[in-house]
């Protein structure tokens, strides 16, 4: 008879009670804990063997968490909330960093993959498409008041092929990217019309480049640097030359002591010619 209570109660600890509590109950396990890497069923892992900082939750198949779970940092703030398969973050799921949302989207091998939206501090910095956790494809970028800053394709995190880039006067900029850069060329907007057409380095005008007046008429054809007409280059020209770089602008001439005056007057522009 003692022997027979000795087998029950064996029976029941070792083989009943794992029974019941990975099918139906949740199991408790401090993270060092030999039994996880082969246990199945709901359990809540936590980092201390006092079982009062939780590590992650969910459900284990063979010590690897797979659907619905949660991760947390050593803080007790939840730090993933979704989808695991084999034990990594895959499927639909939501990131958080120190409480605050970082990104919610479609994650792959742990990382976001495919559409998603990330967050910087709780307030939307990007959406589109990711891979390997990187900005890639069609997506939108934004500033930290909501507004878009960028909207274009992508890759490795960096602008790349055809994009347009939204500054904060209004103003937006098209144009070409490689690696994060322009390829030498911009389509400057002002409140909707074509301003500026030329070369660039980077976002700024700099090479020859074409100037346009609200109307559309191109009032400047000629060479910029960093922004600024090359006035270099501008003194190197003929009256003749000046007058054909000023192109479609209303043009006012008028003596001068020394020469005479070409007024550009769409460009607010003054030339001092001699004879």
């Amino acid at each position: 008879l003692a022997i027979a209570v000795v087998l029950v109660v064996l029976l029941g600890y070792f083989v009943i009670w794992p029974f019941l509590l990975s099918h139906f109950f949740t199991a408790r396990f401090y993270q060092g804990d030999e039994r996880l890497p082969t246990w199945s069923g709901r359990v809540i892992v936590f980092y201390d063997e006092a079982k009062e900082k939780p590590m992650y939750k969910g459900t284990l198949e063979d010590g690897l968490l797979q659907g619905k779970g949660e991760e947390y940092d050593e803080d007790g703030l939840v730090t993933y909330e979704g989808s695991f398969v084999d034990g990594q973050r895959s499927g639909d799921g939501t990131l958080y960093e120190g409480g605050a949302l970082s990104y919610i989207g479609q994650f792959a091998a742990g990382l976001p993959n495919g559409t998603g939206t990330a967050y910087q501090e709780g307030t939307k910095c990007y959406q589109g498409e990711f891979v390997d956790g990187l900005y890639e494809g069609e997506g939108t970028e934004y500033r930290a008041d909501g507004q878009v800053s960028y909207k274009g394709t992508f890759a490795e995190g960096l602008y790349e092929g055809s994009g347009t880039v939204y500054l904060e006067d209004g103003d937006q900029i098209k144009a070409e990217f490689s690696a994060g850069e322009t390829t030498g060329a911009i389509q400057w907007f002002q409140e909707g019309k074509l301003w500026y057409d030329g070369g660039a380095d980077n976002l700024t005008p700099d090479g020859f480049g074409t100037v346009y007046a609200a109307s559309g008429k191109a009032v400047y054809a000629g060479e910029f640097d960093q922004g600024t007409l090359d006035g270099e280059w501008l003194l190197g020209l003929s009256a003749e030359d000046l007058r054909t770089a000023f192109g479609e602008a209303s043009l006012t001439e008028s003596d001068s002591t020394g020469g005479f005056l070409i007024v550009n007057e769409d460009m607010g522009l003054t030339a001092l010619c001699s004879y």
